[in-house]
């Protein structure tokens, strides 16, 4: 697990040292809707290829974009103690594949799976302690099946209980 979060924290050095670089911020880019309504981003009139990392005030998140020949392909983003926070996978401008978003502690809030931007398949929402909060089955961007499970009691409340018996 450290490991894991010492080369994500290295990926966001040499992200933010690449994109200080190039100087290009995501939100300089010109966005263009589709008749689908899918982006196309463009820099000074051209389809722009490229890395884009943004970071805002001290305590808030950066976020990295990689775009191919103006469609978004990944969008990460990570605390400034370099953790990731969420990972998105796109394909021409589309979510596509895993997503998944984490809590500030590092466990994950959801993993969805995506397919030409509708959800597909089973989809994972878990709470900050890492219980079950649902499962979902989709397909074709409709929800056709949903369990959820109930908020887990605190540990303080669990201690007390076993305490009384």
């Amino acid at each position: 697990m450290w490991r894991s979060i010492l080369l994500s924290f290295l990926f966001l050095k040499l992200t933010l040292a690449l994109a200080g670089q190039s100087g290009i911020s995501f939100e300089s880019l010109d966005k263009i809707l589709d008749d689908q309504a899918i982006p196309t981003y463009y820099l000074a009139g051209k389809l722009y290829s490229g890395i884009t990392v943004d970071s805002f005030e001290q305590g808030e998140k950066v976020y990295h974009y990689e775009i191919e020949v103006g469609k978004i392909q990944q969008h990460t983003a990570y605390s400034y103690r370099g953790q990731m926070v969420r990972d998105f996978n796109y394909k021409n401008g589309l979510l596509d594949g895993k997503i998944t978003s984490f809590f500030d502690n590092g466990q994950k809030y959801y993993e969805d799976h995506y397919k030409k931007g509708r959800r597909e398949g089973r989809q994972f929402g878990w709470y900050r302690d890492g219980s079950p909060r649902y499962v979902i089955d989709c397909m074709g961007g409709v929800e056709i099946f949903r369990t959820d499970y109930p908020k887990p009691q605190s540990v303080s409340k669990k201690s007390s209980e076993s305490t009384k018996q």
